[in-house]
């Protein structure tokens, strides 16, 4: 089908201004991440699966596909949210800029931050904060990493900035929380340290 430019026409699919490009590294991270966790960490591919599948979803969406609407509480529409949501767990590790969240959402970059505030509840600087240390929280009991690699992983600059924010936030620090976490009883580690010494007695 041929396509007829004029000063009053649109190009077909330009109300999706890099939405597709801007998926992409984001569905491939997600894979390669469940891909590299599949023989190991049960719940982290089922994390990124789940959410590579609510991008592809919004991607078909005819309430997405069509004109961009907002919910009728004033802030994101579900497939904005969901959007922004996974896109920002995806980038977690790296640099988040306003424009391309506002890009993927299908506003403008002077607008974006009203429907943020009003569907999180903060703005995005201290949502992106206390994502950041949710994830810290969760390689701190997952992995065995030392807090500057989980500092990088959570895409703060260093170890320094990252024990700041994390103070501020929780209202202790990475190493004495970590401590007190594992000190705390654990009812599936116990279970399995209880049946690993049944199987050795039998």
């Amino acid at each position: 089908m041929l396509y007829r430019s004029g000063p009053d026409t649109v190009p077909p699919q330009s109300y999706v201004p890099g939405g597709v490009t801007l998926l992409a590294p984001a569905l491939s991270k997600l894979l390669d991440d469940a891909s590299n966790a599949v023989d190991e960490d049960t719940p982290t591919v089922r994390s990124c699966l789940a959410q590579a599948l609510a991008l592809l979803e919004t991607e078909a969406d005819p309430v997405y596909n069509g004109s961009p609407r907002q919910s009728s509480r004033g802030g994101f529409a579900a497939w904005q949210e969901q959007r922004v949501r996974t896109y920002i767990d995806a980038h977690l590790d790296a640099s988040i800029r306003v424009a391309d969240l506002a890009r993927i959402s299908r506003l403008s970059v002077g607008y974006f931050s009203v429907p943020f505030r009003q569907t999180f509840g903060s703005s995005l600087q201290t949502f992106l904060a206390h994502r950041r240390v949710e994830r810290a929280k969760e390689l701190m009991l997952s992995t065995d990493q030392t807090l500057t690699d989980i500092a990088l992983a959570c895409g703060f600059c260093d170890q320094a900035h990252f024990c700041r924010r994390f103070r501020r936030i929780v209202g202790s620090t990475p190493n004495a929380w970590r401590r007190q976490q594992h000190r705390q009883p654990n009812p599936n580690r116990d279970r399995v340290t209880y049946l690993s010494n049944t199987a050795l007695s039998i």
